[in-house]
């Protein structure tokens, strides 16, 4: 259980998931395509809330280092693809 400050941007984050699955897409183009206001930690929270749930996961490039893993675009990729189908 975790507070969702802006159920809107969730759902958009979402629906853009679902569209853009199997493609890296940077979370600056993120923000563009999202209406709400927002920062990127916070889509990056948002999308850690959906791998939980078992919907949608961010796939980070392979490094051996930790800080260029978390400066990499997430590639998206959703969990079960009937929700591809749905939206």
């Amino acid at each position: 259980m975790t507070r969702v400050d802006k159920p809107a941007l969730l759902r958009r984050l979402f629906e853009l998931g679902c569209h853009y699955s199997g493609q890296i897409l940077s979370y600056q183009k993120m923000i563009g395509q999202l209406q709400e206001a927002g920062n990127t930690t916070t889509l990056a929270h948002y999308l850690d809330l959906l791998k939980g749930a078992g919907l949608i996961t961010g796939l980070t490039k392979y490094a051996g280092q930790i800080v260029r893993q978390r400066a990499s675009s997430p590639k998206l990729l959703v969990l079960n693809t009937a929700l591809i189908t749905v939206q």
